[in-house]
C-alpha cells in the first residue's frame, strides 16, 4: 500500500487517501522511513490472483529495444531508439 499519485491507497471508511492520512499524521511512519521519503511512501501496491495464469511484464534495456523493435515490430511496438 502506499501514496502514490497515480493511485493512491484508500481509507474508504474514513473516506481519505492514505496519502492524506501520512500527511495528517507524520508520526505513523518510522523515521527510516521519513527520512528517506518524507510523508510520502511512492509505492504502487499491486495484488495479482493466483486464479488465473498472468503473463510476465519485462521491459528490454535501452541496447536491446530497437534490436527487438526492428526484428518483430507487432510484438515489441516500441519506438525504435
Amino acid at each position: 500500500m502506499g501514496t502514490h499519485p497515480s493511485l493512491p491507497s484508500q481509507d474508504f471508511a474514513a473516506g481519505r487517501s492514505l496519502r492524506e492520512i501520512v500527511e495528517e499524521n507524520p508520526v505513523l511512519l518510522t523515521e527510516t522511513l521519513s527520512k528517506k521519503f518524507g510523508n510520502e511512501l511512492p509505492f504502487l501496491f499491486k495484488v495479482l490472483s493466483i486464479g488465473k495464469t498472468l503473463c510476465i511484464q519485462a521491459h528490454p534495456d535501452r541496447e536491446l529495444a530497437p534490436q527487438l523493435h526492428a526484428r518483430d515490430s507487432v510484438t515489441y511496438p516500441g519506438k525504435s531508439m
